[in-house]
């Protein structure tokens, strides 16, 4: 036994286009059939309705449900589809992460984050200088121009090290804010020899926090403005 799949054109109608805040619920309706999300239609659930709870950035994008068709049997058809946007205050992954890199090498450090309202500023910070995307280089050390993350609303920075110091040993921080907020990242870059001595600096956390806090100060200061 054969199966058509023949779907319906157009675009997701007022009532299918929803907005969820970040960490919301959804729930959306189909009779019967199973569930694609995205261009691809990567599977997502089924048969019946489609519930979304805790929802986060990845989930935007537009939902089609696969059903049987009531009138021609042996036919499938792709229904009306939802639009789902998520908004909310920015948010990064991973939060925090260890590097280890050799003295010499170059390096690229990556961190993914989405934001809707979008990303207004995007700094990465280190213990002497501050690095804005796509400016000129400080030390070896520059911040790429941001790239699409290749979901609705998500981004990718990348901070490279043209080659690897041991003064860059220490902690970097990313700050990303929007409208909604601000949202940060830790990275710790541990910096060995060949001979795998490590560069790791001992730091008082106190004076790590005591930084952190100048630096949103100053932020919150600006963005209230």
């Amino acid at each position: 036994m054969e199966t058509e799949a023949e779907a319906l054109n157009g675009e997701a109608t007022d009532s299918r286009r929803m907005e969820v805040q970040i960490g919301g619920a959804v729930t959306l309706e189909c009779d019967g059939g199973c569930w694609g999300h995205g261009s691809g239609m990567d599977p997502v659930g089924g048969p019946g309705p489609l519930a979304l709870s805790r929802v986060v950035y990845q989930e935007a994008g537009e939902y089609r449900c696969v059903a049987p068709d009531r009138k021609m049997q042996d036919t499938w058809r792709a229904q009306l589809p939802y639009h789902i946007k998520v908004t909310g205050p920015p948010m990064v992954h991973p939060p925090s992460q260890t590097v280890t890199a050799n003295e010499g090498e170059s390096l690229d450090i990556i961190v993914e984050f989405c934001a809707r309202p979008s990303y207004t500023k995007v700094l990465w910070i280190s213990e002497k200088h501050v690095y804005t995307p796509d400016a000129p280089s400080r030390d070896g050390v520059r911040a790429l121009a941001i790239e699409d993350g290749g979901t609705e609303s998500c981004y990718r920075t990348t901070l490279h090290f043209e080659t690897i110091q041991s003064s860059h040993t220490g902690e970097w921080l990313l700050l990303v804010r929007s409208s909604e907020g601000i949202a940060d990242a830790s990275v710790l870059l541990n910096v060995t020899r060949a001979s795998g001595y490590s560069h790791a600096h001992i730091r008082s956390a106190s004076i790590t926090y005591l930084l952190l806090c100048l630096i949103l100060q100053a932020i919150l200061r600006e963005y209230r403005r």
